[in-house]
């Protein structure tokens, strides 16, 4: 009994020997599984930070063209109204021109005519004296009449 209680024994430690090496063996490739991950996690971690780094960047320029853009249309719309009020300017200039001319030429027609019409009235008053004093009257006359019925 002894003998078999030391191969119990030796068989127990043997058994205890397997076990604890391959506890060591499960402790070494969990080791190096947890190793493997944390290398993955943090070769993810920099991969993304590259990537997230690289699509500011990118964004960062996007931004810097759209703002040239809006520069140069600004700069472009800008001379284009000075360009249309120049223009706008110069045929109000044209227009204003046409009016005074056509005012000065209005004028003079007016002046020309009342000059004929005072030399008319002239003739007739030196051809016939009588008529014109007569039209004097009933003209005046007529304004009295008008201007007591307002009163």
């Amino acid at each position: 009994m002894e003998r078999k209680k030391s191969e119990l024994v030796g068989l127990g430690a043997e058994a205890e020997s397997i076990a604890d090496s391959q506890a060591k063996d499960w402790r070494r490739s969990g080791a190096e599984a947890l190793a493997r991950g944390k290398e993955a996690a943090s070769a993810a971690g920099a991969e993304a930070a590259s990537a997230g780094a690289s699509a500011v960047e990118s964004l960062r320029s996007e931004i810097k063209t759209i703002q040239e853009l809006v520069t140069r249309l600004a700069a472009q719309s800008g001379r284009e109204a000075a360009n249309v009020a120049a223009a706008a300017a110069d045929r109000i200039g044209d227009v204003a021109g046409d009016l005074a001319r056509s005012g000065a030429n209005a004028a003079a027609a007016a002046t020309d005519r009342a000059k004929s019409l005072g030399g008319e009235l002239e003739g007739m008053a030196r051809r016939n004296p009588m008529g014109v004093i007569a039209g004097a009257v009933v003209i005046g006359v007529l304004i009295g009449v008008f201007g007591r019925s307002r009163s």
